[in-house]
């Protein structure tokens, strides 16, 4: 069975599911799921590859999280022993801004019954857009540690190393209390293989112009989103 056809396999009822998010109306939920104080409960199931050179094709991911939407701050009433030492600043942050965490498990890719795995788990920071339409849109910021490891290579290893990320897609209510999403995100991460691995290779070791070697390589996924919130 294919890379390919395992995700279709994992995500076919979900692509069912979202057939018609584009068209669907936010008057069909009861609550503003962007309004603050609110909190998400999501699953996402998709699609990961690692972007290192001569890395095997991508694999099926899924994952969960948590988001909480923020309430705004006013910089200008922030108080330090009854002061208001930044009372000078009318700055608003915070706006249309949720906090969350999230863990997933990805194959990042397959060498007949080799595996290489991902499973991140991290903190992000997201900024919604507010636009006049059913499908709201956002921009996510996040970092935290990226467990990898190699399955069935004969001289496995495992890590963990530190992950950055950006991360964009949309969200749109179909039901009370729940949204439909698609989700794709962006993450460097050290993917060398040290020692070389017999299946994967080396990983990522680019040698860049100063004579210096890049262990980073961009690992990305593409993933529909379901969500609760209350």
């Amino acid at each position: 069975m294919t890379s390919m056809r395992r995700w279709w396999l994992l995500a076919s009822p979900m692509v069912v599911l979202a057939s018609g998010v584009l068209t669907a109306s936010a008057a069909w939920a009861d609550r503003d799921p962007w309004v603050a104080g609110s909190n998400w409960l999501f699953v996402r199931a998709g699609y990961a590859r690692n972007g290192a050179a001569n890395a095997a094709s991508g694999g099926e991911g899924y994952g969960f999280g948590f988001r909480h939407v923020l309430r705004t701050s006013k910089v200008n009433d922030w108080k330090l022993l009854g002061v208001k030492p930044l009372g000078f600043l009318h700055w608003t942050l915070f706006k249309n801004c949720s906090i969350g965490a999230f863990a997933e498990y990805d194959v990042l890719g397959r060498f007949g019954s080799a595996s290489e795995i991902e499973i991140p788990a991290a903190v992000e920071l997201t900024r919604f857009f507010m636009w006049k339409s059913a499908a709201r849109p956002y921009v996510t910021l996040g970092t935290g540690p990226f467990y990898r490891k190699t399955y069935r290579t004969g001289n496995d290893f495992a890590r963990v190393t530190v992950g950055n990320f950006v991360a964009t897609g949309f969200d749109t209510p179909v039901a009370p209390n729940q949204m439909l999403g698609f989700d794709v995100r962006l993450a460097r991460v050290n993917s060398e293989n040290n020692p070389v691995n017999p299946v994967f290779g080396a990983g990522q070791n680019k040698v860049t112009d100063s004579g210096g070697v890049n262990h980073k390589a961009t690992h990305w996924s593409a993933k529909l989103a379901y969500s609760v919130h209350y």
